[in-house]
């Protein structure tokens, strides 16, 4: 019978379930589901006990599912745990890659939140993007965008939630070219005038100045 790790956590017992007919089999219980493990108190079934159990901590407390089943919403979701713990400063506070992935995350869900992910190829993608190009954003912004929802897909792909080749075949998409879409282009960031930067920096040198010779006011003791 399969040895019971020691944890502070519960561990799913290796369990017997009796045939009237041939052997007994072996299963665990995760989330409600069976997971049969084969012939009960056998070395086969002891060893896939351990690899079950070892492949859902791995994979986050999460069962794994079908490549064919999958959806978008259960990527997205499991991808934005992943999101929470890794985009984070050395001081623990998020990073402006959270407010990015959840920025494009958004019309990946309006529009493909029940659709498989191995259903969600090149075509696909580019409705994503002219979903953007309508929400206002531009053409530059969408390109990396564009790229970080690949991301999101490669990172399926590694958990082995889906087969890596949707990851590749999104790689067709090229990023959209100046005058030959509808998405609008950014309003270009000038530069401050050489005056008006020099004037900024001499009133906030008075300022300072002014601040440092300002004498403490007194207060008045009230007989």
């Amino acid at each position: 019978m399969a040895s019971r790790r020691t944890s502070s956590v519960r561990i799913p017992k290796y369990r017997k379930q009796t045939k009237r007919e041939g052997p007994d089999l072996t299963f665990v219980e995760l989330q409600g589901r069976r997971v049969y493990l084969g012939p009960y108190d056998s070395a086969e079934s002891t060893a896939r006990y351990h690899q079950v159990l070892a492949e859902f901590d791995a994979n986050g407390g999460e069962l794994p599912i079908p490549h064919d089943e999958i959806t978008i919403m259960e990527v997205a979701a499991r991808f934005w745990t992943h999101v929470e713990a890794y985009y984070r400063k050395p001081d623990g506070t998020a990073t402006s890659e959270q407010a990015n992935f959840r920025q494009v995350l958004k019309p990946l869900k309006r529009l493909f939140d029940r659709t498989a992910v191995v259903d969600f190829g090149p075509r696909r993608l580019r409705a994503a993007r002219h979903e953007m190009a309508r929400m206002g954003w531009s053409r530059t912004h969408i390109n990396k965008q564009v790229s970080r929802l690949r991301r999101v897909i490669k990172w399926a792909a590694e958990q082995e939630l889906v087969d890596a080749r949707v990851w590749q075949n999104l790689q067709a998409v090229a990023p959209l070219k100046r005058g030959r879409c509808d998405a609008r282009e950014a309003v270009p960031v000038r530069p401050v005038p050489e005056a008006i930067r020099k004037y900024r920096v001499a009133e906030r040198r008075d300022r300072a100045d002014r601040k440092q010779y300002r004498r403490p006011t007194r207060r008045r003791s009230h007989r």
